[in-house]
């Protein structure tokens, strides 16, 4: 990693992949499962990054991530609507290097200051007890959009994607 870079991605985030996609690289089992309260049929997602190896493996990438003040006419990058549902709308647009492959079918989870390590978009009131400790919960969210940065000096030198916070959490 250049030093342009190691300044210029300044948190770390993780890749959810559902199995099947075309990028190999890290594909986590998913499933269709019922919800116990709803009843209603959601899938599971995973981020296993492969079966040789036992345990969880998660694609981690640097990134730089912003949240949305605006996101278009009188709507809120990050806010609460309730009609016939509630609705928590939270968006977030993070850079990332031109090496990192992400689609619209993954979803991204646990952005956090590669410095400290901190959570830096987490879930309201989903802290649980364990062990002892409390353990905050990591926002995940859609991927709503890649696209190519285009360096006229480089050439292809980075990616941005807008994401959305996942109704599913």
């Amino acid at each position: 990693m250049s030093c342009f870079s190691s300044a210029r991605y300044n948190c770390t985030a993780v890749i959810l992949r559902p199995v099947g996609s075309s990028d190999t690289v890290g594909g986590g089992p998913t499933q269709y499962v019922q919800d116990p309260i709803s009843g209603a049929i959601v899938r599971q997602w995973s981020d296993d990054g492969d079966t040789i190896q036992t345990g969880v493996q998660k694609i981690v990438f640097d990134c730089s991530a912003e949240g949305f003040a605006d996101a278009g006419i009188r709507v809120l990058g990050t806010n609460e609507k309730i009609d016939d549902l509630f609705r928590v709308t939270d968006m977030v647009k993070i850079f990332f290097g031109n090496k990192v492959h992400i689609t619209g079918r993954d979803k991204i989870t646990e952005i956090r200051e590669k410095r400290t390590g901190n959570l830096v978009w987490r879930e309201e009131e989903s802290e649980q007890m364990t062990n002892g400790q409390w353990v905050e919960k990591a926002t995940v969210f859609d991927v709503r959009g890649v696209t190519p940065v285009i360096n006229p000096m480089v050439g292809h030198s980075e990616n941005y994607a807008i994401l959305e916070r996942s109704e599913v959490q």
